[in-house]
C-alpha cells in the first residue's frame, strides 16, 4: 500500500496481526472480536499521536484492511483445527481449495474461450470455473460421505463454498494489485504473484467453511 502512497500504521498492524493469531489459537472467536475491536481504536490513537498525519480515514482504513484480509480470515483456519476431527476438516478444506485451482487451471487451458473477468484476471475463464465445480461436487459426492465428520449434505455444501469463494478469492487479489498498480504481492515466490497469491483463495474461502462445519456439523 505504501507503493501506492498510503501511509499505513504498519507496527501496529502487524502486531495485531500476530495477536490475532495467538488469540484465536488460546481463546477462539472471542479473541477475533476483541483484538478487532482493540485495532480500530489503536488505529484512532496512532493517527491521533502523528503530528505529520495526513489522509487519516484512508490510511486508518488501509491499515484495517491489512489486518482484516491477512491475519483475520487465516486465523479461522487456526480456529478450524480446534474443531472435533479438526486435522481431517483442515485437510479436507485445503486440499479442496487446491483441487478447485488445479481442476479451473486444468480446464481453463483446455477448454477456456470466455474469460470471467477480463479486465481483472484474464486467464481466469467460465470454462474452467466449470470445470472446477464438477470436480468439487463429484468430490463431494464420493469422497466426503466417507470422511468423519462429513455426511453426504455437509460435503456438498461445503463443496458448493469453494466453488463460490475460491475462484473470488483469486479475483480479490487481482483487483487489489490492479488498483494499486503492483505486478507481485512480493518477491518470496517470483513468477507465482507473490505468497498472498497462492494463499488467497484459502482466505477467503476459511471462515465460510468453518462456520458452516461448526454451525451446521456439530
Amino acid at each position: 500500500m505504501r507503493t501506492h502512497g498510503f501511509q499505513p500504521a504498519d507496527m501496529l498492524g502487524l502486531a495485531a496481526g500476530a495477536v490475532l493469531l495467538v488469540g484465536a489459537y488460546n481463546r477462539g472467536t472471542t479473541a477475533l472480536s476483541f483484538v478487532l475491536t482493540m485495532t480500530v481504536i489503536a488505529s484512532f490513537l496512532w493517527f491521533l499521536a502523528d503530528p505529520n498525519r495526513q489522509r487519516v480515514a484512508e490510511n486508518i482504513s488501509v491499515t484495517l484492511l491489512g489486518v482484516v484480509y491477512v491475519p483475520f480470515l487465516g486465523a479461522h483456519v487456526i480456529l478450524m483445527t480446534g474443531l472435533p476431527h479438526g486435522a481431517t476438516i483442515t485437510i479436507c478444506y485445503i486440499g479442496l481449495v487446491a483441487l478447485n485451482d488445479i481442476g479451473a487451471y486444468a480446464s481453463g487451458v483446455l477448454f477456456g474461450k470466455h474469460p470471467m473477468a477480463p479486465n481483472v484476471s484474464p486467464k481466469k475463464s467460465w470454462e474452467g470455473t466449470i470445470g472446477a465445480t464438477a470436480l468439487m461436487f463429484l468430490l463431494a459426492l464420493i469422497v466426503g460421505p466417507l470422511l468423519t465428520p462429513f455426511k453426504l449434505w455437509s460435503s456438498v455444501a461445503l463443496a458448493g463454498i469453494v466453488t463460490v469463494l475460491a475462484p473470488l478469492g483469486g479475483l480479490a487479489s487481482s483487483v487489489l494489485k490492479r488498483d494499486i498498480d503492483i505486478k507481485d504481492w512480493g518477491s518470496v515466490l517470483p513468477g507465482h504473484g507473490g505468497l498472498l497469491d497462492r494463499i488467497d483463495a484459502l482466505l477467503l474461502v476459511a471462515p465460510a467453511a468453518y462456520w458452516l462445519i461448526r454451525v451446521a456439523v456439530f
